[in-house]
C-alpha cells in the first residue's frame, strides 16, 4: 500500500476514534449535543441560532407537557397516523394542522432525563418506540403505553439557540438520531426515520412548540356529594394531556368543601358551593351540594344545559343501531330539529340517577369529558356506556355502536360496583304506595317505578315519602325525580303530581306497572 493512503486511513481511525470518545461518556442522556458545532451553513445544515427561514425558534424549557415538534430542515411537523389507519401508526412528517391530535405530543420526562413521546391521537393509549431498531433508515411505530419498554425512550438534547436532537436511548448504533428521512408514505408523506448523526445537519434538528392548554371540561356541571365523604374530582384539558398535576383547584367555601392538589376533596359542611379548575388561562367551574342524605342528583332526557351532566360536550358524539346512526344528546328546545337518542333514554336517565345516588361507579371505560380511566361516576353517558358494552371514545364526533337506550339491565348491573361490590336489579310488579314506601326504606337511594298506559310508557325515580306517619297507605305522596322534565322545577326532586310525568303526560299512581331495584348483591333482597 502507499503511504499516501496508510496516511488517509490513519486519519479517519483518528477521527472516528475521537468521535466515539465524545459520544459515549455521555451515552444515554447527552450523546448528540456534545458533537454539534456551529459549522458555516450549507446546503441540508444549520447553524444554531434563534431564528430558522421558517419562523422564530422558541426558548423552551423541556418538561411534561404537549408540544408539537417541527423539523428545523423543512419547516413540517412531526404526525402519526392512528393505529388503525393506513401506515399503522408510523412517525412521518405534514404541514401544521390545528385540529390534528397527532400532530400534539405529551413528553413525559422520566427520573433519570429520558423521555416518553405518546401522540395524542388514539387517546394517548400510544407512545412511540424504536422496536424496528437503530440502524440508519428504521422507522418509528407505536406501542402501547402499558406495555412500553425500553425501546419508547428517548434522549432529548438542547442545542445552542433553541434547537433540539431527538435520540432512541439505547440500541447497537450511537449515531442514531431521528431525522426527516427519504422514504415515503402512502399519502406522500415523508417518514420520520434514523439517520446517523450528522453535525449541523438541520433535518436532524426539531423545534419544540408548547401548545398551551385551550379549555377544561369536566362530566358534570353540578354534583351532590354525601357529608364528610371524600372522593376526586376529574377534568380534562385540550389538547389531551395524560397529566393534571399542574391544575390549580380552588373550592368556593372550604368550609363546605376542601379541594387539594390533583382533585382530592373532603364534604367538611351541608351547603352548596362551587369549585373552579384552572391553568393556562383556561378554567372550568361546575357547583357542588353536600348533603347528609343520598346524594342525589337529576338527569334530564331534554336539557343539556341545566341538568346535572354536561351533555353539551356530548352533542357530537354519535351511536349507530340496525342502520340508524345519531347523536347521543341535544337539547330539545334548542330551536334546531335534530334527531338523537336521549329523547327516549327516560330507562337509561333513571337507572343513572339511581346509580350516582348509590355512589356506584362503571368499572371500566374512558369519559371523553375528564380524561377520567375507569370507576366512571353515573351519569347517562356512562350508564350508555354499560348499556351498549362500549368502553368510550377519545373525540367528540367518534361515533359508537349499540342502541343506548334500548336497555339491558343485567348488562349495565354488571359493569358497575360499588366499592368493588357487584351491583344487581330486580323487577317488583304489581306495586302499590304501601310498597313503594317500603321498598324505600330499605333502597334510599331511590327506585325507578314503571308506568304505563295503552299507548305509552315512562320511568321516573321514586326517593322519598313526604307523609310517611299517614295511616291511610293510600294518600301516601312521594318525591320523584323525573327525566322527562326539562327545567328543575318539572323534575328535579318534585312531588310526583308536580312533575312532568304527571302534568304533562297524564300519568297517576294507577298507571304504575312495576319497580326496578338497583342495589348490592347484597342488599338487593332486602
Amino acid at each position: 500500500m502507499s503511504s499516501i493512503f496508510l496516511k488517509k486511513m490513519s486519519f479517519r481511525v483518528v477521527t472516528v476514534l475521537l468521535a466515539l470518545i465524545m459520544i459515549l461518556p455521555n451515552y444515554g442522556m447527552v450523546r448528540v449535543s456534545a458533537l454539534y458545532s456551529e459549522s458555516p451553513s450549507q446546503k441540508g445544515r444549520l447553524s444554531a441560532n434563534s431564528y430558522t427561514e421558517f419562523g422564530e425558534i422558541p426558548d423552551v424549557v423541556l418538561n411534561d407537557g404537549v408540544y408539537r415538534i417541527r423539523n428545523a430542515g423543512t419547516g413540517a411537523y412531526l404526525s402519526t397516523y392512528k393505529i388503525s389507519a393506513k401506515s399503522v401508526g408510523k412517525m412521518f412528517l405534514s404541514t401544521f394542522t390545528p385540529s390534528d391530535d397527532g400532530q400534539c405530543f405529551f413528553i413525559d420526562v422520566t427520573e433519570d432525563g429520558r423521555c416518553r413521546i405518546t401522540p395524542q391521537d388514539d387517546g394517548g393509549e400510544y407512545c412511540f418506540c424504536w422496536n424496528l431498531g437503530t440502524v440508519r433508515g428504521c422507522l418509528l411505530t407505536k406501542v402501547r403505553v402499558s406495555e412500553a419498554s425500553e425501546t419508547s425512550l428517548f434522549d432529548i438534547s438542547k442545542l445552542a439557540g433553541g434547537l433540539f436532537t431527538i435520540a432512541p436511548s439505547g440500541g447497537d448504533n450511537p449515531l442514531a438520531v431521528i431525522a426527516a428521512g427519504a422514504q415515503t408514505t402512502e399519502y406522500k408523506h415523508t417518514y420520520a426515520s434514523i439517520a446517523d448523526y450528522s453535525a449541523g445537519n438541520s433535518m436532524q434538528m426539531w423545534i419544540f412548540e408548547p401548545v398551551p392548554t385551550e379549555r377544561i371540561t369536566s362530566a358534570y356541571k353540578s354534583t351532590t356529594v354525601k357529608l364528610y365523604s371524600t372522593g376526586v374530582f376529574y377534568v380534562r384539558k385540550y389538547p389531551f394531556n395524560l397529566t393534571t398535576d399542574d391544575i390549580e383547584w380552588v373550592s368556593g367555601n372550604e368550609e363546605i368543601i376542601m379541594v387539594g392538589k390533583g382533585g382530592v376533596w373532603c364534604a367538611l359542611g351541608e351547603g352548596k358551593t362551587t369549585v373552579t379548575a384552572s391553568v393556562d388561562g383556561a378554567s372550568v367551574t361546575f357547583g357542588v351540594e353536600v348533603t347528609p342524605k343520598n346524594a342525589f342528583t337529576w338527569y334530564s332526557q331534554n336539557n343539556i344545559y341545566t341538568s346535572d351532566w354536561d351533555g353539551t360536550i356530548l352533542e357530537n358524539v354519535y351511536f349507530s343501531s340496525g342502520g340508524v346512526k345519531r347523536r347521543f344528546a341535544v337539547d330539545s328546545k334548542s330551536g334546531t330539529y335534530c334527531s338523537n337518542w336521549i329523547d327516549s333514554g327516560c330507562a337509561l336517565c333513571s337507572v343513572a340517577m339511581v346509580l350516582h345516588n348509590l355512589g356506584a361507579t362503571l368499572t371500566n371505560g374512558y369519559d371523553l369529558r375528564s380524561g377520567q380511566n375507569g370507576n366512571l361516576p353515573a351519569d347517562p353517558y356512562t350508564v350508555a356506556l354499560a348499556n351498549t358494552g362500549n368502553t368510550g371514545i377519545t373525540k367528540e364526533n367518534d361515533v359508537m355502536s349499540g342502541n343506548p337506550t334500548y336497555m339491558s339491565w343485567g348488562q349495565v348491573t354488571g359493569r358497575f360496583n360499588l366499592d368493588g361490590e357487584a351491583i344487581a336489579f330486580r323487577r317488583v310488579y304489581g306495586p302499590t304506595r304501601a310498597l313503594l314506601k317500603s321498598l324505600l326504606e330499605t333502597h334510599p337511594q331511590g327506585v325507578i317505578v314503571e308506568l304505563s298506559t295503552p299507548i305509552k310508557s315512562h320511568y321516573v325515580v321514586f326517593t322519598e315519602c313526604i307523609n310517611p306517619k299517614e295511616t291511610d297507605p293510600t294518600r301516601y305522596r312521594f318525591k320523584v325525580y323525573d327525566a322527562a322534565g326539562y327545567f328543575p322545577e318539572n323534575g328535579d326532586c318534585i312531588e310526583f303530581e308536580q312533575s312532568t310525568a304527571y302534568t304533562y303526560e297524564g300519568y297517576r299512581y294507577t298507571s304504575m306497572r312495576a319497580v326496578l331495584i338497583f342495589d348490592t348483591v347484597s342488599n338487593i333482597n332486602n
